[in-house]
């Protein structure tokens, strides 16, 4: 799902597209998700678990081939729940090695996808902007709970 992702810098000019304007989502199979949610995806994707080296993640398959993003937009035009990471796209996390824990912020930094209008990601004052606070929203309660599957 993730093509060039990078740390995200406040104040960086980033912009925001409507979630399924980005084509990358019709290439993922699977989608990681987070214990809160895997009841409520559950009726509607198979929830797994797929190793990954040594470990093992939950995911959920949203699709059984690619592309399929058209397929996938009617799905969740349908009123379909849509998985936490796919509501933060194309912001994600990640979990460095480090002593304290800690997330760092990461944005897929795709093309623009045609015709599709942009929103920004901080505002003047730095603040985020409503859609990136609704996509880091989704992320914050993906990585407070995403600890509980793995």
């Amino acid at each position: 799902m993730y093509q060039s992702i990078a740390p995200l810098k406040q104040g960086e000019d980033y912009a925001l597209f409507e979630t399924l304007e980005y084509a990358s989502l019709g290439n993922a199979l699977v989608v990681p998700v987070a214990s809160i949610e895997a009841n409520a995806l559950a009726h509607h994707y198979p929830i797994v678990w797929r190793r990954v080296g040594d470990d093992y993640e939950l995911v959920a398959f949203i699709s059984l081939s690619v592309p399929h993003l058209e397929s996938f937009r009617r799905e969740l035009e349908s009123g379909m729940p849509r998985p936490l990471l796919v509501e933060a796209y194309p912001l994600a996390l990640a979990f460095p090695d480090s002593e304290d824990g800690r997330s760092v912020v990461m944005i897929d930094e795709v093309p623009r996808p045609a015709d599709a209008l942009a929103s920004p990601v901080f505002l003047r004052g730095g603040a985020l902007s409503a859609p990136a606070s609704r996509r880091m929203g989704a992320l914050r309660v993906f990585g407070s709970d995403i600890g509980r599957t793995r």
